[in-house]
């Protein structure tokens, strides 16, 4: 087997890796909402970027990347802050002027008006 072809291999090989890596980091990623980002402080989209990058660049930096996430104190914080908003959620009682029923859409609050 000559250098290119184990090269070629070493490659496709990481591409493959990379993928499945970047895929299940992205969905844990996505799994984290935009308001439990935004107070943390954290930037999410540094995380993207980081797993695009080190894909494109042969796709084994994007394993890293996703054990360093598995194992970052960022995700044991953000997903700590994830389930303390929505506990929170679920004890704040909705008020019944904020939910609409079908009848109080805007479209219907606009023929109303009209």
């Amino acid at each position: 087997m000559s250098v290119a072809s184990s090269v070629g291999v070493l490659l496709g090989l990481g591409y493959l890796v990379g993928l499945v890596a970047a895929l299940w980091c992205g969905r844990d990623l996505r799994r984290i909402p935009t308001r439990v980002w935004f107070s943390s402080g954290f930037d999410e989209r540094a995380w993207y970027w980081g797993l695009g990058i080190w894909w494109v660049l042969g796709g084994w930096g994007a394993l890293v990347l996703a054990l360093v996430w598995r194992r970052s104190d960022a995700r044991v914080a953000l997903h700590e802050e994830m389930i303390d908003s929505r506990a929170l959620r679920r004890l704040r009682p909705v008020s019944p002027d904020l939910v609409r029923s079908p009848d109080r859409s805007r479209r219907a609050m606009f023929r109303r008006q009209a």
